[in-house]
């Protein structure tokens, strides 16, 4: 006898209102991506990312509706460096820089490392002009 797998309520039928939950959730992430305005670049953390594409079917389209011209994940790597950043709109084109990541120590170090080596980096190539 073949198991049928288990059928999930509907969203708006479970005793929970996850409906009204993901709605909230992604009204916060439109809000959070419109808070800057115009062209903008999302360096988002790679443990998030999977659970960011249950609010939207058409995430890609939606972070583009909302001027996101630049997707990168989060990595110890220099946000000028080429490997990483090798597509364009180079960062280095594309400001303001919005992060989407975990509350962890290592996240919160590697965002400071990031954007502390970008602002040395553009201090010291506006000084030798």
């Amino acid at each position: 006898m073949a198991k049928t797998k288990p059928v999930l309520p509907l969203l708006e039928a479970g005793p929970v209102p996850l409906a009204q939950i993901r709605a909230d959730a992604k009204k916060q992430l439109v809000d959070i991506i419109d808070s800057k305005r115009g062209k903008k670049a999302l360096i988002l953390d790679p443990a998030i990312s999977g659970s960011l594409t249950q609010l939207d079917a058409g995430l890609s389209e939606l972070f583009t509706e909302h001027g996101i011209v630049k997707l990168l994940y989060l990595e110890h790597t220099l946000l000028d460096d080429s490997s990483y950043n090798s597509v364009e709109p180079r960062l280095s084109d594309v400001k303001p820089v919005i992060y989407i990541a975990r509350a962890t120590l290592d996240n919160a170090q590697l965002i400071a490392w990031q954007v502390k080596a970008a602002s040395s980096s553009s201090s010291s190539h506006a000084g030798g002009r």
